[in-house]
């Protein structure tokens, strides 16, 4: 396994040569962010109808709490969410419309 610090000394060093290119990743990683919606189940059934792949089916966590994620086309990992309690925070503050 290269390291970050190996990739980026060998890339300056190398700039103009094939000499050298990091590995991709076989499976989808990172951080995931979630993306608020409405309704779990009809986004995550777009998502799936544009060429997402689901990682992670409608999962509930809690009262008023849902999940879900996929893995876009280009290996990318998004999740989507609807939560209750963040919703009841953002009514509760002032000037929220």
């Amino acid at each position: 396994m290269t390291s970050i610090q190996d990739w980026c000394i060998r890339t300056r060093c190398c700039r103009d040569s094939t000499e050298f290119s990091p590995e991709l990743a076989d499976a989808p990683g990172g951080s995931v962010v979630y993306w608020h919606v409405d309704d779990v189940a009809a986004a995550l059934e777009r998502l799936v109808s544009r060429g997402a792949k689901v990682l992670e089916p409608r999962t509930e966590r809690g009262p008023g709490f849902v999940t879900a994620s996929v893995v876009d086309p280009f290996g990318n990992v998004l999740g989507i969410m609807y939560n209750q309690h963040y919703l009841d925070v953002l009514a509760s503050r002032a000037g929220f419309q």
